[in-house]
């Protein structure tokens, strides 16, 4: 809309200028057939501003217009004063015409110059722009990538262990539970990873959707969760959570049409209680959701010192 005005602007410029380069002209001719050269000098100046102001507001077209009227002056002056009536008192205008068409051709040069250099200053700018835009997107992705699982999109072992170095380093009271799928490894082998893919996507899930913003859920593992609890709480309370993460998992999930099931073997630590740092908290956990397995499975395993 601004473009559009400003084009409709610069037009209504040049068709003005025109009509009064062309009464001055007119003018101009009627004094020289008067004898009257008096105000040839102030007229030839108004010609000179006026075809300088044609070119800036128009550019190409505004030089165009400019060179012509001008040509058609110092050809008019020429033929007329020199050739026609053999007198040269008015030869001094067909050079002010010749000079005023080599200074507008100057000009327009060098508006054309600095409007390339002003374009390419503007794609170079873009560019800029357009290669920031993409950079941070890529380091969005990277980060995304360094901090969530792309199958889930939950947060990845990374992230759960910077997680837990914060609530130690607050020494916030926390509950670490180890979740690890009973015989995954089955479930790949007999019905496809795509069939296993579905079921880790949907246990995590139901896992996020059990700790809420309370607490915290990731993917730790190829078929392992882990889970942080936040505050301190009893085996009873502790208990009670696990029984509600063993129901979800318990529901079969759908893969295309079929129904398929599983287990999940739960192993539990506690800071301070178990461990003092994040991989020692961590490491109590893993060691016994092992307790787990190695008791049965499908079941939940509090770690016990020695």
């Amino acid at each position: 809309m601004v473009k559009e005005k400003n084009k409709a602007s610069s037009i209504a410029i040049l068709i003005v200028g025109i009509i009064i380069f062309l009464a001055l002209f007119a003018f101009q001719g009627k004094m020289s057939q008067s004898n009257k050269t008096s105000l040839n000098g102030i007229i030839a100046q108004l010609q000179v501003l006026i075809s300088t102001v044609l070119v800036i507001t128009n550019k190409k077209r505004g030089f165009i217009s400019a060179l012509i009227l001008n040509t058609f002056n110092a050809l008019f002056v020429l033929i007329v004063t020199v050739i026609i009536n053999g007198e040269n008192r008015t030869l001094p205008g067909f050079f002010v015409s010749v000079c005023t068409i080599i200074t507008l051709t100057v000009i327009y040069i060098y508006l054309v110059k600095t409007v390339k250099m002003h374009k390419e200053l503007n794609e170079s700018y873009e560019q800029e722009i357009q290669n920031n835009r993409i950079i941070k997107e890529k380091d969005e992705v990277l980060q995304y990538l360094a901090y969530y699982d792309r199958l889930t999109q939950m947060p990845n072992r990374h992230l759960f262990m910077e997680k837990l170095d914060e609530n130690i380093n607050n020494k916030s009271n926390c509950t670490i539970i180890y979740a690890d799928i009973d015989d995954f490894k089955k479930i790949n082998d007999g019905y496809g990873h795509s069939t296993g893919d579905t079921m880790l996507t949907s246990y995590g899930e139901r896992i996020e959707k059990i700790c809420g913003d309370k607490n915290f859920a990731a993917r730790i593992g190829g078929d392992e969760f882990g889970i942080i609890l936040n505050g301190s709480l009893s085996e009873n309370e502790i208990t009670k959570i696990f029984e509600t993460f063993k129901k979800a998992v318990g529901e079969p999930v759908s893969v295309n049409g079929g129904l398929f099931g599983s287990t999940m073997s739960f192993g539990i630590a506690t800071f301070p209680n178990d461990g003092r740092s994040s991989e020692e908290v961590f490491r109590c956990a893993e060691t016994a959701m092992f307790k787990a397995k190695e008791n049965g499975k499908n079941m939940a395993w509090f770690y016990r010192k020695g």
